[in-house]
């Protein structure tokens, strides 16, 4: 993997913002930067790919755990939203699962990288 830098589009802002991608600048700094990129090799992408499918299947199996022990909240799921998660995973309506899943999962990571 590789870092490049690179001169940012001029019309940058208009768009990712064209492209339903509205949070590009947060309290007034950009929070979408073209100044670089990452360049993989081949590879390196099959390795994350296998990686990304492999925290998939993780976390779908972690998930009725999850909701049976009523442990949201060590995924960063409010209690007050367990209830919708746990609708959402019997209903298979997976979008919302793997969300919150995701999310807990990036939470955790922080924590831990900051410990």
């Amino acid at each position: 993997m590789q870092r490049l830098t690179s001169i940012p589009r001029s019309n940058w802002q208009s768009t990712v913002e064209s492209r339903g991608f509205h949070f590009d600048t947060l309290e007034g700094q950009p929070y979408w930067d073209e100044s670089a990129y990452y360049q993989f090799t081949s590879a390196k992408i099959d390795e994350l790919e296998r990686a990304t499918y492999e925290l998939d299947r993780m976390g779908l199996e972690a998930v009725p755990h999850v909701i049976d022990e009523r442990r949201s909240g060590l995924f960063g799921i409010p209690e007050a939203f367990a209830d919708w998660v746990a609708n959402s995973w019997e209903t298979d309506d997976l979008t919302i699962v793997i969300a919150a899943v995701l999310i807990g999962v990036s939470l955790l990571v922080a924590h831990i990288v900051a410990a």
